[in-house]
């Protein structure tokens, strides 16, 4: 929602998982650090706000591209 233009789009949350998915996941950087690696320049809110705001005018996939998948997974079996 950072990303947009000044538009206010709601939010919805489908409780769906996929087969396979990990419930939670977190990276620890602690050893790339520690090896030299260097570290991120941008958080993940300010990269994906960025890439909103660019793609923003793009055209973009269809409106049913989410539902059509959400179908496809469960057809295959492929959602718990």
């Amino acid at each position: 929602m950072a990303g947009s233009p000044g538009v206010q789009v709601p939010v919805e949350h489908v409780a769906v998982t996929r087969a396979g998915d990990i419930d939670h996941a977190a990276a620890d950087l602690g050893n790339s650090r520690s090896a030299g690696a260097p570290a991120p320049q941008w958080s993940t809110a300010a990269a994906v706000a960025d890439f909103i705001g660019w793609s923003w005018d793009k055209p973009g996939a269809q409106s049913t591209v989410w539902d059509d998948a959400l179908t496809e997974l469960s057809q295959r079996g492929l959602t718990q």
